[in-house]
């Protein structure tokens, strides 16, 4: 009996990593609150989600404020502008029915929806890029569209996992109190958990190996691109 409340028993190892996604998740959402500062928080976030997805010892309090702190510069600006073009892909959406042509009124839903995809994907991409790599805010964004798209199966699946809190709210309203609970208290960071270990799988493919430098780092990524 007592090996199971042994501290490095696996379900003490697994309580304290619930412990550590709680933490987040709660850190995330007051940090998200200002709103401008979401892109610095979900990189943040991503930081040390993915260096707990590797087992690597870090506090989550400590470690996820100075990842917020490093990325702030970068990922505040980077944010705002998919802020902006999310809000104007959106007014679009709600101004296209208004153009009265139906198969003109179709065309234009459907290069909205294609350009939602997009910001979808440079959305999804953008801040764990921030946490793994040093880089400029153009050559990170440029760089989440292009790693997105080349892998796109893991790239669907991280938008659907994303996705989740909106699919929530829209279609499992009768349980939106608990839904609002688990937002609070475990969702956003059990969500990026499983991301990052997406993200791991991904990233491997431009990390360079030892000392050698993966050719694919150099055909896919822009340059100055840096393991953190």
């Amino acid at each position: 009996m007592n090996s199971l409340f042994n501290i490095d028993s696996p379900i003490m190892t697994f309580l304290s990593r619930v412990a550590d996604l709680v933490i987040l998740n709660i850190l995330y959402v007051v940090c998200c609150l200002p709103i401008f500062t979401i892109g610095a928080a979900t990189s943040a976030l991503y930081y040390q989600v993915m260096k707990m997805s590797k087992n690597e010892e870090s506090y989550a309090f400590r470690g996820f404020f100075k990842a917020f702190k490093d990325n702030f510069r970068k990922a505040t600006p980077a944010w705002l502008i998919l802020l902006v073009v999310g809000i104007l892909l959106c007014a679009d959406l709600y101004i296209v029915p208004m153009m009265g042509n139906e198969m003109l009124c179709n065309i234009f839903r459907c290069v909205c929806f294609f350009a939602l995809l997009i910001w979808m994907i440079g959305f999804s991409y953008t801040f764990p890029l921030f946490s793994k790599f040093e880089n400029t805010i153009k050559n990170t964004m440029i760089n989440a569209l292009l790693m997105g798209i080349r892998h796109l199966p893991f790239t669907l699946i991280i938008i659907v996992l994303n996705l989740t809190p909106l699919l929530a709210v829209l279609f499992l309203t009768q349980f939106l109190p608990l839904e609002l609970l688990l937002f609070l208290m475990f969702w956003f960071s059990a969500v990026a958990y499983v991301n990052g270990m997406l993200f791991h799988r991904i990233f491997a493919h431009y990390i360079p190996q030892q000392e050698e430098t993966s050719s694919e780092l150099s055909d896919l990524f822009t340059e100055d691109n840096t393991e953190k």
